[in-house]
């Protein structure tokens, strides 16, 4: 699917995300150069930079990515200092 994708948009919309194992995890909150940042949560918020090439495809309500939810924990997640 060589669709592009409205970055703009996106982020302006605060889209859903969702990972390859059909977990939410979170909203698009802004881009930023070849990443998208996403969070998640209120209480207990988790950070995520994510880089475009980990998305799949966008539906035109959510993006999906092409990874676990384990892996975008794992490898993603921005960590608070």
């Amino acid at each position: 699917m060589a669709t592009t994708i409205d970055w703009k948009e996106v982020t302006k919309s605060n889209k859903g995300v969702r990972t390859n194992d059909q977990q939410t995890c979170g909203n698009v909150m802004a881009e930023d150069g070849d990443n998208i940042i996403v969070s998640e949560g209120l209480i207990n918020r988790h950070e995520f930079l994510v880089p475009k090439s980990k998305v799949d495809y966008y539906d035109g309500s959510e993006v999906h990515l092409n990874l676990p939810y384990d892996i975008l924990s794992a490898v993603c997640e921005i960590k608070s200092k």
